[in-house]
């Protein structure tokens, strides 16, 4: 039997985007949730690699945007992961080309297709991006973020997931999808200002999965 490629997402939310790769060819494509923070994803992720003994990994999901450059559902695959918890970075493995210029290829044709986002720029961003322990919710706390590590994007497992399978000898690679801007707080319902943007969250995850379901549809074509 051959290794699979298994696709990690910390939310079901996240991973039931790619679940029709399992579906379609169950040897081939593995696609599990870790769960949310860099401790369950790194304790989910090293008892699934090596249990599946996979040829590759390919962390999938949500982030939040440092840069006032990266828009809501831009794509992006960093070149560079840092960490609050530890000191330094590591490299994932870069995305095979085909596969980059397949995916843009989707984005581009959902763009074209959702009159809601069609003047949104769905680029696929090479840079850095930041995995922390607590969510970063505020503008303040994001440019702080990116001034810290020079990140473009934050998340919270894509490092832990990437440590682990380095560390076992697997390549592995990030494809996230930018759900909030540089100027949105995430919102907290116990405080009244922040229902406009609470209300609004659902259509930005929707927005956010179509693209996830783009990259579902390039990881398809391409051979791993």
């Amino acid at each position: 039997m051959s290794k699979p490629v298994l696709v990690l997402a910390a939310l079901r939310f996240e991973a039931s985007a790619f679940t029709s790769l399992q579906r379609k060819d169950p040897e081939h494509w593995r696609v599990e949730v870790t769960g949310v923070g860099p401790a369950a994803a790194r304790r989910s992720a090293e008892a699934l690699i090596r249990q599946l003994q996979p040829k590759w990994v390919v962390g999938v999901g949500v982030c939040g945007a440092l840069d006032s450059s990266i828009q809501r559902r831009a794509i992006v695959v960093p070149d560079r992961l840092y960490s609050d918890e530890w000191e330094g970075g590591i490299s994932p493995s870069p995305l095979p080309e085909e596969l980059r210029h397949a995916i843009l290829g989707r984005a581009r044709t959902i763009a074209a297709t959702n009159r809601t986002g069609a003047d949104t720029p769905l680029v696929v961003s090479t840079g850095a991006l930041v995995s922390v322990r607590t969510v970063a919710a505020s503008p303040e706390q994001k440019r702080a973020l990116g001034a810290k590590y020079g990140a473009l994007a934050v998340d919270q497992e894509s490092y832990a997931w990437c440590e682990v399978a380095n560390s076992l000898g697997v390549p592995a690679t990030i494809l996230r999808v930018v759900l909030d801007g540089l100027g949105d707080a995430l919102p907290a319902w116990n405080r009244p200002r922040d229902w406009p943007a609470a209300l609004a969250l659902p259509y930005r995850a929707l927005a956010a999965r179509r693209v996830l379901k783009a990259i579902e549809e390039g990881l398809s074509c391409g051979h791993w």
